[in-house]
């Protein structure tokens, strides 16, 4: 394999590039497919032995170059903007249940409830009402329409 790199780097750049990264075993085959071997043994000597072996590196690398270009992205996953729709729903519905029952107990009812529990759940409910502005500023500020220029953008790059 180091003989491969050592070539590859002045040769086929981004080939070597890709046999050094994540995409190792995927730039091998395009590697292996163009010298037509099945292992790295093979595909050393052939490097050494043929003198063509230059001219099919690069065609090697031009074919890994081309499947990169047409590879799929996933941009966007097909829920949209369900997680975050559901993400503020549950927020402000958890939310205002939670301040309606803790102002029904602490001033309508009957119930004694201790200072100590008042306390928390207090605490527990000025925590939430400092977030309810940012869960829901992605609606109205310009997270929400940043999101769509993206969106829009890609599309327009794509066409």
């Amino acid at each position: 394999m180091d003989k491969l790199l050592q070539i590859a780097d002045s040769i086929a750049p981004s080939l070597a590039e890709g046999l050094r990264g994540p995409l190792q075993a995927q730039a091998l085959l395009f590697v292996f497919k163009q010298f037509k071997v099945k292992n790295i043994e093979q595909l050393e000597e052939k490097l050494i032995s043929n003198d063509k072996s230059l001219s099919l590196l690069q065609n090697a690398q031009t074919n890994y170059e081309k499947a990169l270009a047409n590879a799929p992205v996933l941009e966007k996953t097909s829920l949209g903007e369900l997680p975050q729709i559901t993400v503020t729903i549950l927020y402000n519905v958890g939310y205002f249940v939670l301040l309606w029952a803790f102002i029904e107990m602490t001033f309508t009812s009957n119930i004694e409830i201790d200072e100590w529990v008042k306390g928390i759940v207090g605490t527990l409910i000025g925590v939430l009402t400092a977030q309810l502005p940012d869960v829901n500023g992605y609606w109205f500020r310009s997270s929400s329409s940043s999101a769509k220029k993206t969106e829009a953008l890609a599309a327009n790059k794509k066409a």
